[in-house]
């Protein structure tokens, strides 16, 4: 039985950070689409359905938290799974953004691209073993 690679979007600013994800992303198996900032992803969102939003928390013209705010309003794609990338550390309120913004997971930069991976193949995992 073959399955389709899931799909993930990467909302980030820093072009090294989006392709260092990007390429170990698409090489653990997924399909990468990338938006440079929170209004590019929310456009991206608007017309295309993914299985995993990663997004920066920094970014120009719509911050990370705008964006999970957003997504979280939203009746067609406010369920989809979230993981923040951030290098604000101690100054994130994590419980906000579990409990709040149900997001899945946080990472602090800098990360291991390895780590994302692995977080989103458990996701996917668990997904697939309740489904």
């Amino acid at each position: 039985m073959t399955t389709t690679p899931h799909q993930i979007l990467v909302a980030e600013d820093n072009p090294v950070t989006s392709n260092v994800l990007k390429f170990n992303l698409q090489r653990g198996g997924f399909i990468v689409h990338v938006s440079n900032n929170g209004q590019e992803a929310l456009n991206f969102l608007n017309r295309q359905v993914v299985d995993l939003i990663i997004t920066d928390f920094q970014m120009p013209r719509m911050s990370g938290l705008e964006l999970i705010q957003k997504i979280r309003e939203s009746q067609t794609f406010g369920q989809t799974p979230i993981f923040l990338c951030s290098a604000k550390g101690l100054e994130l309120d994590l419980d906000m953004f579990h409990g709040d913004y149900h997001v899945q997971q946080v990472f602090f930069k800098p990360f291991s691209p390895k780590a994302i991976v692995e977080a989103a193949n458990q996701l996917f995992d668990r997904e697939s073993a309740s489904a």
